[in-house]
């Protein structure tokens, strides 16, 4: 079988939160957007936008080109962005369950979360998985730093600051990695918003070394490469595509990015 994969829509970056979105701008944006839609499933590996009923909408119309669209949480989902927000969430987790509950409610359209789906028997697992600083320890770049890794993270991440009731980033972690070993393997296709190896290789060479990289990725290696079944793992939060082989599981990535930062982005169309 065949699905198209997007990530990182960020979508209220294209259509203002605040407004009535006609049908017809909608259908002008994803005309372009699905122009080379190549399947009837769509994966959307996280980062749809900041507000749940504009990405309910969103996927309402989407649910008229694909007959099933599954879709996984990522870390802006959780963040508080409006007074509103910040009024209604005092803990990501009741933002997340939010965030799940209404779009799970549109037809056709459901959020993976440490669960299976099978369609036409392929068998796609996942959730929204979480960075776990190995990044910083496992490229022997921590020792020019003072700081521990920690104090970096609040002073470069919006995560830090945007996300509700988030005491330490290794919180989210350490409920994301019991859903991932809940499904890993046990399915043809894995989806997490976070990319699951701290190889450089998988890195693009630009941002290569820096000790941000351990807040854009987590650590299953080897992991990865003892595979069996998992043929296919897809994610996002990297908002540069990739499409390359670890151990016999093939890694992709292909985000959409926020207004013209990848001016020549397409659907990505993959076989399993």
């Amino acid at each position: 079988m065949k699905f198209d994969l997007i990530s990182d829509t960020h979508w209220d970056f294209y259509f203002r939160a605040d407004s009535n979105m006609s049908e017809r701008k909608i259908k002008l944006e994803f005309d372009k957007i699905f122009a080379n839609q190549g399947s009837d499933v769509l994966i959307h590996a996280g980062d749809t936008g900041h507000y749940p009923k504009q990405d309910a909408q969103l996927f309402e119309a989407l649910s008229k080109r694909y007959k099933k669209i599954l879709v996984v949480g990522g870390n802006h989902t959780l963040y508080n962005i409006s007074s509103s927000q910040r009024y209604t969430f005092k803990t990501w987790q009741h933002k997340f369950q939010n965030w799940k509950d209404i779009i799970n409610e549109v037809q056709n359209v459901e959020v993976l979360d440490g669960n299976i789906v099978e369609i036409d028997g392929i068998k796609f697992g996942g959730t929204m998985g979480w960075y776990d600083g190995s990044y910083y320890w496992d490229q022997d770049i921590a020792s020019p730093y003072k700081r521990p890794l920690d104090s970096i993270w609040r002073s470069y991440s919006n995560d830090a600051h945007k996300i509700p009731g988030l005491g330490h980033f290794l919180d989210i972690w350490q409920v994301e990695k019991k859903k991932i070993e809940k499904v890993v393997d046990q399915c043809d296709v894995m989806i997490t918003h976070v990319m699951p190896t701290t190889y450089d290789d998988f890195i693009y060479p630009e941002y290569q070394t820096q000790s941000s990289n351990a807040f854009y990725t987590f650590n299953y290696n080897e992991e990865i490469k003892n595979l069996k079944n998992t043929k296919i793992w897809c994610f996002g939060h990297n908002h540069k595509p990739l499409d390359k082989m670890l151990g016999n599981t093939r890694l992709i990535c292909n985000p959409q990015g926020y207004p013209k930062e990848n001016p020549y982005f397409e659907i990505k169309t993959i076989e399993v």
